[in-house]
Parts: structure tokens; sequence; C-alpha cells
């Protein structure tokens, strides 16, 4: 695997990576020289700098070598996500050489977050927890029901009654409320009818009378 040999050829690189033999020297150079450091071209990039940082990084600095980090990942989550781990680092490795970024602090994050290792170190406790929590919840409440309907029953049936009287009671209420809200609305209304006649009444009157008027005087001159 081109990730964990010591010494590669430029074109198996390119081999693996599926790009040019050129491409690949560019590559080892542009990250040699950001580096400053001095090694043959047959060297792959990882052996000098970038994969085992990256390892470093990801792995936290908590096992001693990738054998322990592997016997870590499977006896925690089994073979598929020492799997993953792999195939994630490799991913990282291509995407920093495929598009030839130099500080690959950017790169880590993106990998390491949707990493699943991450959550599911959480999630066992969460379930835990929750299943703790549910269970007291229907313990309580199947305890205050039991001692509800054995020890203090006439209790129950006067809050029930209770509960029943403030019911009509409120319901008596909104219905009055309605009944007035309505009556109030009419009697609005029938005001606002007989307002509107009565100035339609007298607007009528005085243009009659003024038209009369105004002939009577006509004939009078």
């Amino acid at each position: 695997m081109i990730l964990g040999n010591r010494r590669i050829k430029q074109k198996d690189i390119a081999k693996e990576l599926e790009i040019s033999k050129e491409r690949v020297q560019h590559i080892i150079t542009d990250i040699l020289s950001y580096r400053k450091v001095t090694a043959s071209p047959d060297l792959a990039p990882s052996d000098f700098y970038l994969f085992p940082k990256l390892k470093e990084h990801l792995r936290g600095n908590h096992f001693e070598s990738d054998e322990d980090v592997e016997a870590a990942v499977r006896f925690w989550f089994g073979q598929k996500y020492v799997d993953f781990f792999t195939d994630g680092m490799r991913q990282l490795f291509f995407q920093v050489l495929e598009s030839n970024i130099r500080d690959v602090r950017h790169e880590m994050r993106p990998l390491y977050t949707s990493n699943p290792l991450s959550r599911m170190r959480h999630t066992p406790v969460l379930v835990v927890v929750l299943l703790v929590v549910l269970v007291v919840v229907v313990v309580v409440v199947v305890v205050v029901v039991v001692v509800v309907v054995i020890v203090v029953e006439v209790v129950v049936v006067v809050v029930v009654v209770v509960v029943v009287l403030v019911v009509v009671v409120v319901l008596v209420v909104v219905v009055v409320i309605v009944v007035v809200v309505l009556v109030v609305v009419v009697v609005v209304v029938v005001v606002v009818v007989v307002v509107v006649v009565v100035v339609v009444v007298v607007v009528v009157v005085v243009v009659v009378v003024v038209e009369s008027v105004a002939e009577v005087e006509k004939v009078v001159r």
C-alpha cells in the first residue's frame, strides 16, 4: 500500500493516484520546497511529513503506534471501523495531493469531525442515560397512580367533582359573555341603521326645502 511504504517510486505513486508522473514530481517538489526538507525524489510525501503527521493528529497522541489504534478501534467498534479509519486516512491523503494543498490543517478537521467513531464514543452513554430516565419516570408515574387509587380515593372523587363544576361554570360564563356580545352587536347595528335613516331623511328634507325656496324666489321675481 502506497501510504505504508517507506520507499516508493514515482511511477507507483502515479499509478495508485491515477495521475501522471510529472504531476507526482510537481507535488513532491512543491511539498519539499514548502517544508524545506531534503529528500530523494523517490520518496513519497508521506515519508517525510504529510501522512505521519496526519495520523498523529487524528489519533490524538493517545497511542504509541498504528497497531494500537487499530486494536482499540477493533475492540470498541469492530473490524469495519478499522477499515473506515484506514480508508479515511487514504482518502484525506489523496485529497491533499490532488488539490495540491500546502497546509493540511484545514483538511484535517472535516474528516476528523465526520468520523463516526467520534460520535459513537458518546452514543452508548447517552442511550443508557435515556433508558434510566425513562424507567425512573415510568416507575414514578405508576407509584403515584397506585397511591392515589388506594389511599386517597375520596380526594380523587372530590377533585373530579370540583373539576366538573369548574368546567360547567366556565362554560356558562362563556355562553353568557357570547350572548351579551351578540346583544350589544345587534343594538349597535340597529342604532347605526336608525342614525343613517334619520340622516338620509334630514338631507332629503333639506334638499326639498331649498329647491322649493328657490322656485318661490323665481316666481316672486
